[in-house]
């Protein structure tokens, strides 16, 4: 490269990063990555259910073992996506026992009274792991609703809903080992259930249930939907009608102009999304309930390989390293190999559009491990969502009840760059892992984005002290549940769990809102310097 065409590139950048605010108007939804945690309510079980069970279902309760901080304190921390397992109860008091807690010699009925309302839980396996930190969805939509509230200029909310159906049980344990703990419950001498909770069939009611209870919780005077983000919004700002195939409007690769309503136009709202699989019956549910999504509050994503109509977003790399229904937690030899796979599929899935959500993590393989190929293959693959069970540290997770450490490593998931979203850009505009050698940051009111490269980008933004956690949410969940088997109650969203983000290290080529222009101009002195020497 000449000298010249340095030196206007360099004040191309200059130019740029001088005016953060208006350079970010330019960036598109799905330029953006940002950090999510999977099952963003979960609570670590007793450790005494492992102690009762032993090697028998050692393999499904190791996967279950991380918490994550309440609802409130990941957002204050930067996480902008969330996965909620919401389990339909509509005449309430369906999942209001523990036949886990019965075979570990606990009574088995859970006594708080959240469990008898009519309404959605949110719990991952009914009977076994059910501790989370906003048991009814009412209560983690109040909880996000209300942050949004207080911090109206945030970058987008990502709201995943997995609607459990029939058979979860049977898909979380095997049959085999369900028929196994079915004969031990007959046999349980603790007060409880007799029998395991038989999650209902979704149908088309399910759904329209579902949005009864967003709509519930958003809706305001000033608006029918209040922060949440339609499709018929999306719709609407891109000039088609209800019923619109969104993926006809919204799948564009990589390079071609924004399919998306202006960045600015969406901050501060709220994206429900429903995880399904293209042909599933819960798919068929949805469409009878709201075809085309027409009417609809709830968009989709896309699981598995068969195509689902509608759907913009898509789920990949979700799976356990190495896959298999065995039970080993062990890293698999081949590990680096099989993350390597993983991230193709992913940048697989965004070349075609979609917005992509990708597990860093599954099953607390890679925490055991302290493994983080498969973490840093992901972040640089590209997707727009990095999902992940570790916001907080390994070595800093704890099992109800229980003051020892659950693993031995730090394993955990931040995004590079400081900022709590990272955009996916290189100087031709298309999504890519390397990144425009700079940082943009919004208003001081808004979230902050960086726009570098991955090596030597700031340390990333989440940072939770769990001595300071509300109600101990973070050092493993909930206190551990009286001889009655009752739930914890919800954790207050008055305290934040999140710490202030480190600086960036002396030399990463960050720029902060509060740094002068010529810290802006040495940091483009030391990328001419580099082009030439290259």
């Amino acid at each position: 490269m000449g000298a010249v065409a340095v030196l206007l590139l360099a004040a191309a950048l200059l130019g740029v990063a001088a005016k953060p605010a208006a350079a970010q108007s330019d960036l598109c939804f799905s330029q953006l990555q940002v950090l999510g945690s999977h099952n963003s309510y979960h609570q670590a079980p007793p450790q005494e259910l492992l102690q009762a069970f032993g090697t028998l279902t050692a393999g499904p309760l190791l996967a279950w073992q991380y918490s994550h901080p309440p609802l409130t304190a990941q957002l204050d921390a930067g996480v902008r996506a969330f996965e909620l397992d919401v389990n339909w109860d509509p005449a309430g008091g369906r999942y209001g026992q523990a036949a886990g807690l019965r075979l570990a010699g606990r009574p088995g009925w859970l006594d708080d009274p959240r469990y008898q309302q009519p309404g959605f839980k949110v719990l991952h396996i009914p009977d076994f792991d059910f501790h989370s930190s906003c048991l009814l969805l009412t209560e983690c939509l109040a909880e996000v609703k209300a942050w949004s509230d207080a911090h109206p200029a945030h970058l987008p909310i990502l709201l995943y809903l997995e609607v459990k159906g029939a058979g979860q049980l049977e898909e979380g344990l095997g049959a085999a080992l369900l028929a196994l703990l079915q004969g031990m419950l007959d046999r349980a001498t603790a007060p409880g259930p007799t029998s395991f909770i038989q999650v209902p069939d979704t149908t088309a009611q399910t759904f329209r249930d579902l949005q009864g209870e967003l709509l519930s919780v958003f809706c305001n005077s000033s608006s029918p939907h209040g922060q949440l983000l339609t499709p018929d919004d999306v719709r609407s700002a891109l000039g088609a009608g209800p019923g619109a195939d969104l993926q006809q409007l919204l799948l564009r690769a990589p390079g071609q102009p924004c399919p998306w309503p202006s960045l600015s136009s969406m901050r501060g709202r709220v994206l429900p999304i429903l995880i399904l699989r293209g042909g599933s019956s819960q798919a068929a549910a949805l469409e009878q309930a709201y075809p085309g999504l027409a009417g609809s509050v709830m968009r989709a994503e896309q699981g598995g390989r068969t195509p689902l109509p509608q759907a913009a977003f898509r789920a990949s790399a979700v799976g356990r390293l190495g896959g298999g229904d065995d039970l080993l937690l062990d890293l698999p030899a081949n590990a680096s190999a099989v993350a390597a796979a993983l991230a193709q599929s992913v940048r697989d899935a965004v070349a075609t559009g979609f917005i992509v959500r990708a597990r860093a993590d599954a099953d607390t393989v890679e925490a055991r491990a302290g493994f983080t190929g498969r973490r840093d293959a992901i972040i640089a693959a590209g997707p727009q969502i990095v999902a992940t069970d570790f916001l907080l540290p390994a070595n800093q997770q704890r099992a109800q009840g229980s003051s020892a450490a659950l693993y031995s490593t730090g394993y955990n998931v931040t995004l590079p760059g400081g900022q709590t979203a990272r955009c996916l850009l290189n100087l031709t505009g298309t999504p890519a892992a390397e990144s425009v050698p700079m940082q943009m940051v919004a208003a001081a009111a808004g979230d902050g984005i960086y726009c570098g490269p991955l090596e030597g980008a700031p340390p990333g933004k989440v940072a939770f002290q769990p001595e300071s956690a509300a109600e101990g949410a973070v050092a493993g969940g909930p206190p551990p549940a009286p001889e009655t088997g009752a739930a914890p109650q919800p954790p207050s969203s008055a305290g934040s769990a999140a710490a202030a983000a480190p600086p960036p290290p002396p030399g990463s080529g960050s720029i902060t809102s509060g740094q002068p222009l010529v810290a802006i101009a040495a940091g483009i002195a030391a990328l001419i310097v580099a082009v030439l020497a290259a």
